[in-house]
């Protein structure tokens, strides 16, 4: 539209009638995005645009769908937010049933960075494998990806996009790739070498674009973590007069990030210390001080005083950022909130009938097998089940290894999940699960829950207890079941309580 000497899109725009329809089109568009609280990208606005304007087009032109019907027995996401749109239009243009599910038929086949129905995004799996990809990452970073809840949103947009981009064959062409790769080169290896966990846990295989866009959405937590937890308080002295001392003060704030407590002289400063909490003193004189770093610079600021600031408030920002330690990893699950409900199922998944001590078997399946027929015998899972996890590691390789001799075999409860349920086997002697970093393997553990909310907090909570030093000495120590249940009736914290 913005090239009317090219009789293409001259022609294109004309026909389609965007100058008539173009406006009613995009307030239709932005009300559903706010009603619905999502966030669309340029490209994909632009794309719901002009197939809206193709649509009103054919509508007002009297050519209305006849006899197409691609309506489901529910009513899904994706058809809430066909109709959400068309109800913004309903004033301005005829539409009928049909059109709305035209629509959504083929908003459906796009690739759309949504958070809508019709993808793995619902499913407590891959809420679930995400997390599990942040909190490895994490462990390279050393710091605590899995509290920042925007990444965990855009990349789940994210990697829902691509979830229907690669199962429809369309591969993403990422411009920014080598650019990235050569000015980011060991947090691409970190990724790269991680990225099996999103590939397993989605059956899908991600290329080296997909990668470099992951690394974004990564690289730019870290850098809103540095900000959005610690901003460093200043205090501004100066012996020369007010006048010089709020000058620095308005140097500082215009080219950092920092709380500026006060400006004050010299001799106010012991006063000032005791009474507010200051983080560093930026100086026009030199001073000492026994309490907080100080930084002495000229009352103009040089570019030498600016480059020896800046590397004191990084100092000062990495030696604020929460380090995953282990203990540290300990207190992760205090990151979630589980009520009282949550509570009690999380109890009520093991019981001392569904735990085996030293269980002697040949090799990996056969642990499985053992953990799974205690599911099995109780009813709880079906056969096809079993046979699922044994599968799924054959399939996508040993990604139920999740920390140091602890293997979590699942499946999908479309599988065979008729009650939620959890059981565990410690082996005589440890097995291998091919070529894993954790093995061998001690404990096994078979889960099966359903695809709720609920049990994905659950899960949550599973996975970051197994990662526990604590817990693995107490499976390695545990003389009966009751020890292995006391662990988590006595151990777990439960921050609503």
């Amino acid at each position: 539209m913005n090239q009317p000497t090219n009789p293409c899109i001259a022609y294109l725009a004309q026909h389609l009638k965007f100058d008539r329809y173009r406006r009613l089109a995009e307030i239709s568009i932005k009300k559903a995005e706010g009603l619905l609280e999502l966030k669309l990208s340029d490209s994909d606005f632009y794309r719901l645009l002009t197939l809206l304007i193709f649509q009103i087009t054919r509508i007002e032109s009297g050519h209305m769908i006849q006899g197409y019907s691609t309506r489901s027995h529910s009513f899904n996401s994706w058809e809430q937010f066909s109709t959400t749109i068309f109800d913004q239009l309903k004033d301005e243009i005829a539409v009928n049933p049909l059109e709305i599910e035209f629509f959504t038929k083929t908003v459906q086949g796009m690739d759309l960075a949504l958070k809508l129905g019709n993808s793995p995004h619902d499913s407590v799996f891959f809420s679930l494998t995400i997390r599990e990809f942040l909190q490895k990452i994490s462990f390279y970073y050393k710091i605590d990806l899995l509290s920042d809840s925007l990444l965990f949103e855009y990349l789940c947009a994210h990697i829902t996009a691509c979830y229907h981009r690669l199962k429809s064959g369309r591969k993403l062409d990422n411009p920014y790739l080598n650019e990235t790769q050569r000015q980011y080169s060991r947090d691409f290896e970190i990724i790269k070498r991680n990225i099996y966990i999103l590939e397993n846990g989605l059956n899908l295989a991600l290329n080296d674009s997909e990668t470099a866009y992951i690394l974004m959405h990564i690289l730019a937590s870290i850098e809103r973590g540095k900000f959005n937890h610690y901003v460093p308080n200043i205090l501004v002295t100066c012996s020369a007069g007010m006048a010089t001392g709020n000058f620095l003060a308005m140097q500082i704030h215009r080219h950092f990030r920092v709380n500026l407590i006060d400006v004050c002289s010299v001799h106010k400063m012991d006063e000032m210390l005791a009474s507010r909490n200051v983080d560093l003193i930026i100086s026009t004189v030199p001073i000492e001080s026994s309490i907080v770093p100080a930084l002495t610079v000229n009352v103009i600021l040089s570019e030498s005083d600016l480059t020896r600031i800046r590397s004191c408030l990084s100092e000062l920002e990495s030696s604020r950022i929460p380090v995953l330690t282990n203990s540290h990893s300990e207190s992760m699950a205090d990151l979630h909130r589980f009520s009282a409900n949550e509570k009690t199922a999380f109890l009520n998944l093991l019981s001392a009938d569904r735990i085996v001590l030293d269980k002697d078997i040949i090799d990996w399946k056969e642990g499985i097998i053992a953990a799974g027929e205690l599911l099995l015998w109780q009813k709880k899972i079906t056969v096809n089940y079993l046979h699922q996890m044994i599968d799924l590691v054959i399939k996508y390789g040993p990604y139920i290894v999740i920390a140091p001799g602890v293997a979590l075999a699942h499946a999908s409860p479309l599988d065979g999940v008729l009650e939620p349920a959890l059981s565990l086997v410690r082996l005589k002697t440890p097995v291998c699960f091919g070529d894993h970093q954790y093995n061998p393997v001690l404990t096994i553990l078979a889960c099966a829950v359903y695809d709720t909310p609920e049990y994905a907090n659950i899960l949550i909570l599973l996975m970051t207890l197994l990662r526990r030093p604590d817990f693995i000495q107490t499976i390695q120590k545990a003389r009966n079941p009751q020890t292995i249940l006391s662990y988590f009736q006595t151990q777990l914290p439960f921050p609503s309580e």
